[in-house]
C-alpha cells in the first residue's frame, strides 16, 4: 500500500476519534462580570461562573462556581440565586434536575416556569436558590470558592446550546444570558445582581474542534501532493 494512502487513512481514523470526543465535550460558559443592580462585589471579576457541558444526547451538566470571592473584604458574600434561560421551544417543566457533587451542597429551592420568573427587570425560565440563613454559621450558604454540579435531563433531548438564550423583560436584566444574586456585599453594604459580561456566553472551542481543523488541512495537503505526482 502506498505510503501516502496509509497516511490518509491514518488521518481519517484520527479525525473520527477527535470528532467523537468533540461531540461529548461541547460547552457554553457564562462568566459573571457585569453588575446589573446593587453594589459591586469584592474581588476581581468575573465573580461567578456557570458552565453547561454536554453529557449525552438527553443530558447537560451545569457547573456553578463562586470563582473569586476569596479576599477578606468579601468573606461574608454568598450567592443566593442563579437565574437562567432556556430555548423557548423547551418547557422548563420538562427538565429534570439532580445534584451531583460540590462543596456548596444541593439547592434548597427550584422554580422552573417558562417566562415565569421576574427579577431585576429580566424574565427568566428557571431559578436555583441556596440558603440565605446564617444558621450553623452560614455553613449552608453558597460562598467563596464553592461549587455545585447539577445534571439536567430532558427525555426529548437536550443540548448545552439550549441554555444560551437571553432573558425577556424591559428592565436592567433584560436581554442578559443569565443572572445571579450575590448577597452581603460590603461596598456599599447590600447585595448585587450580576450577569455574564457581553459575549460571555456561547459555545467554547474545544481542543478537539481545533484539532479537526488541523487534520483537515493535513489531509488536503496530502491529496494535493498525490494529485501533483
Amino acid at each position: 500500500m502506498p505510503t501516502r494512502i496509509r497516511a490518509l487513512r491514518a488521518v481519517g481514523a484520527t479525525a473520527l476519534l477527535v470528532f467523537a470526543a468533540t461531540t461529548t465535550q461541547a460547552a457554553v460558559v457564562f462568566n459573571y462580570g457585569t453588575v446589573e443592580t446593587g453594589g459591586t462585589p469584592g474581588g476581581a471579576a468575573p465573580w461567578l461562573r456557570a458552565t453547561f457541558t454536554q453529557f449525552n444526547a438527553t443530558t447537560v451538566d451545569l457547573l456553578l462556581e463562586a470563582v473569586n470571592l476569596t479576599s477578606t473584604l468579601t468573606s461574608t458574600e454568598f450567592v443566593s440565586d442563579w437565574w437562567f434561560n432556556v430555548d423557548p421551544t423547551i418547557l422548563p417543566s420538562s427538565l429534570s434536575f439532580a445534584f451531583q457533587s460540590g462543596t456548596a451542597g444541593p439547592w434548597n429551592s427550584l422554580t422552573a416556569v417558562q417566562d415565569g420568573i421576574t427579577n431585576a427587570g429580566g424574565v427568566f425560565d428557571f431559578d436555583l436558590g441556596w440558603p440565605t440563613s446564617g444558621m450553623q454559621g452560614g455553613a449552608l450558604r453558597f460562598t467563596d470558592d464553592e461549587t455545585a454540579l447539577i445534571r439536567i435531563t430532558r427525555i426529548g433531548g437536550l443540548l448545552e446550546s439550549d441554555f444560551n438564550w437571553t432573558s425577556g423583560g424591559s428592565g436592567d436584566a433584560a436581554n442578559v444570558l443569565a443572572l445571579a444574586h450575590i448577597q452581603a456585599t460590603t461596598s456599599p453594604p447590600g447585595s448585587s445582581k450580576v450577569s455574564p459580561t457581553v459575549n460571555g456566553g456561547g459555545s467554547v472551542p474545544e481542543p478537539g474542534s481545533l484539532a479537526l481543523v488541523g487534520i483537515a488541512a493535513l489531509a488536503a495537503a496530502l491529496l494535493r501532493r498525490k494529485r501533483g505526482e
